[in-house]
């Protein structure tokens, strides 16, 4: 038994160090971290427009919703509103910038263009800047540029007034704003405007094809990127006005970005090639073909990695880059959803956008290029609850050979502990059986001898009698002999008959002849009924 519970015991301590061991290899589940992707669902209406914009350095997104006149702020950290300000004009558009850390944003609807401190759900200036749809703010809040349908206006963050405006005298449809504020770059009707913060007048200008669609401006305002309508994307260096390099892509451009140090150039047309430049060279690093038409694209600050966005798309309609490699590392969308605007953190780390689905919803969704599927919190709470259950049944399937050793061991002591207190049982019960024979044998063999001396003394004193007198009381040989009467009278009659003695009424009278044979009768017959009564107790 010992051995056995030596060897279940090894055998248990062993498995269970080994599933030990299993258990700590499973990675648990967590609830997805602050960094993981997610969806806000801004509003359900058809004529809902809804536009965001994301904080350089990914902490803060704003999304803006066209008919409410809303503005929500978002910590990338959840997908749960901060706060909310109101604009002071709903519209059929809206356009929003935030600065780097977030603590200043710009928002237009309607006609009125306001200013935002997080901290505060009031602007800290309102402005009338007419119709348009495109503004931009400098990386510390300081500066604000604003386009209007003919107009450009240019904000210090004290406003409400402008600094200065400008009319192009035609339609203006883009405008950024370098990092430090220093410089802005306006895209118009066959027209590029170069304006130093100073202003009102360009430092040049530059007659395109057709329609200026979008322009973008390097931190420190010494690059210059522009998408026409005429097919070409133009690179400048400050100093312009003459083009460093001009690049066909034979349909029209609706949007480019450049990198933070104005190496990296980007641009899409509507044909759905996305190209990306280095800015030494007019020939693309590479470019990508996409079923639809390129809306948007957003180039990081560290130029390592490019978000683009596309219209109606099978394959999806954001496309997320690394720029050494013209191969996407993911995307998000189907053939029913279409990309408002789309913003990337300096680190490429984020990617906000907002974007029309099938039907009537616009959606906020935050990528994390760690793991960019998005999950609603309803998503992320099931998505846990689903891995925990499969954690916690992985868990079971390991404990599984473990519980039954567990349970066998437990078994099979517990059998030979039940055989062990059976046997102990019955070996006390043998015991007590033994005990109990003994005090009985000692017993008999006490009242034997106690029976034996009796008898002995009586016959001695019938001895004594008979060797004495010739005429014995009947009365006084059972008493003595201490016998019931009828035996008494039977062992008189064989006495008398053995050795001519004669009963005479209640008295024996003794034939002196015979007394010494019945002397030596008595003294068989005594020694005879101990020994019979040895033999009864077990001591012969």
């Amino acid at each position: 038994m010992d051995k056995d519970k030596k060897i279940f015991s090894i055998v248990l301590i062993c498995a269970s160090i080994i599933a030990l061991i299993w258990i700590l290899l499973i990675k648990p589940p967590t609830r997805l971290s602050p960094a993981t992707s997610w969806k806000y669902e801004v509003c359900d209406d058809y004529d809902c427009a809804v536009y965001s914009a994301m904080s350089a350095d990914g902490n803060y997104i704003i999304a803006g919703e066209s008919l409410s006149k809303k503005i929500l702020l978002f910590k990338s950290s959840s997908s749960t509103p901060e706060d909310n300000y109101v604009l002071v004009e709903n519209g059929y558009s809206i356009s929003l910038a935030i600065s780097s850390n977030g603590d200043y944003f710009v928002g237009r609807a309607g006609n009125y263009t306001s200013l935002f401190s997080k901290s505060s759900s009031s602007p800290i200036w309102s402005y009338n800047t007419g119709g348009g749809d495109e503004l931009d703010i400098s990386s510390d809040g300081n500066n604000i540029v604003v386009v209007g349908y003919k107009n450009i206006y240019f904000f210090n963050k004290t406003g409400p007034i402008p600094e200065w405006n400008y009319t192009t005298g035609s339609s203006v449809n883009s405008v950024a704003i370098s990092s430090d504020g220093n410089y802005i770059v306006v895209g118009g009707n066959k027209n590029i405007y170069f304006f130093n913060k100073t202003g009102p007048i360009p430092e040049w200008n530059y007659t395109t094809g057709s329609s200026v669609e979008s322009v973008a401006i390097s931190s420190d305002g010494n690059y210059i990127v522009a998408g026409s309508s005429d097919n070409y994307i133009y690179f400048f260096n400050k100093t312009g006005p003459i083009p460093e390099w001009i690049y066909s892509t034979a349909s029209s451009v609706y949007s480019v970005d450049i990198s933070s140090d104005g190496y990296y150039i980007g641009g899409g047309n509507i044909e759905g090639t996305f190209f990306l430049f280095n800015r030494f060279n007019s020939t693309p690093l590479w470019n990508y073909e996409f079923e639809t038409f390129v809306t948007h694209l957003a180039i990081s600050s560290d130029g390592d990695y490019v978000v683009v966005g596309t219209e109606e798309n099978e394959q999806g309609v954001i496309f997320f880059f690394k720029t050494s490699s013209s191969t996407p590392e993911w995307s998000y969308g189907g053939n029913e959803d279409y990309t408002n605007s789309l913003d990337i953190s300096y680190d490429g780390r984020y990617v906000a956008a907002s974007v029309e689905s099938a039907g009537s919803v616009r959606y906020l969704l935050l990528f994390d290029r760690e793991n960019p599927e998005i999950y609603t919190e309803q998503e992320i709470a099931q998505k846990y609850e689903a891995e925990f259950c499969i954690y916690i049944l992985q868990i079971f399937i390991i404990l599984m050979p473990v519980i039954f050793v567990v349970v066998f061991s437990l078994i099979i002591f517990q059998k030979q502990r039940n055989k062990r207190l059976e046997n102990e049982r019955a070996l006390q019960e043998q015991s007590e059986k033994e005990e109990r024979e003994r005090m009985e044998r000692e017993r008999r063999e006490a009242e034997r001898k106690e029976a034996e001396r009796k008898e002995k003394e009586a016959m001695d004193k019938l001895k004594q009698i008979v060797s004495i007198s010739e005429r014995i009381s009947l009365s006084m040989m059972r008493d003595i002999l201490e016998l019931d009467e009828k035996t008494f009278n039977q062992r008189i009659i064989d006495w008398a008959a053995e050795f001519n003695f004669t009963i005479d009424g209640e008295y024996l009278n003794v034939n002196k002849e015979t007394v010494d044979d019945f002397i030596d009768a008595l003294d068989r017959q005594f020694a005879m009924w101990g020994k019979t009564e040895q033999e009864r107790n077990g001591k012969i």
